[in-house]
């Protein structure tokens, strides 16, 4: 296909002396690419993942009835921005502490931080479902969920220890698929 349409005008990049630098080549895989994942960090990881994502997404399918079961507004046609400020409260603790999660586990390890997080999201998801006042369900997302949670500053780094840098990405999307698994067990 190349020889059809090269010339003498052609860039070397459209001819067939460029193929053997392409990255999907046998020549520029690397000798890891071809041992085999650590499934048991893998599988452990995806069950934190599915922990880290029943916390932030299994809200949304309660959370009006919730403000109007408790008592923190009166009407299911007023519960919306209440309902709306339950997850927002773990995205704000998330983003105002990422960056010194990610400080946090250069320092101690990233096997340290991932326990952290996942005790983190353990008490806080015990401690959302027996927060009966607004200030406390806000503060339990904000603090438990949402600041003591690292997952999302820990995430990439550990999959490249397991993965290294040639196949970190699959290690995020086996890593990532296991969400929508949560999601369509119902949680």
């Amino acid at each position: 296909f190349a020889s059809r349409f090269s010339n003498a005008s052609t860039p070397a990049v459209f001819t067939g002396a460029a193929a053997p630098r392409c990255r999907s080549t046998p020549a520029r895989r690397s000798r890891h690419q071809h041992m085999p994942l650590d499934r048991r960090a893998i599988a452990a990881l995806c069950l934190c993942n599915a922990a880290h994502f029943y916390s932030l997404c299994s809200i949304f399918s309660y959370a009006a009835f919730l403000c109007v079961d408790l008592g923190w507004v009166s009407h299911i046609d007023e519960a919306g921005y209440m309902a709306g400020l339950l997850p927002t409260m773990v995205m704000l603790g998330r983003i105002i502490t990422s960056w010194p999660w990610g400080m946090l586990s250069d320092r101690i390890g990233r096997r340290a931080c991932l326990e952290l997080s996942m005790v983190a999201v353990a008490l806080g998801n015990l401690a959302f479902g027996v927060a009966t006042r607004q200030w406390a369900a806000l503060a339990v997302r904000f603090v438990l969920l949402g600041a003591c949670n690292g997952w999302v500053a820990i995430v990439g780094p550990l999959s490249q220890e397991i993965g290294g840098t040639e196949r970190q990405s699959e290690v995020l999307s086996l890593i990532f698929a296991s969400g929508p698994v949560v999601q369509m067990l119902g949680a």
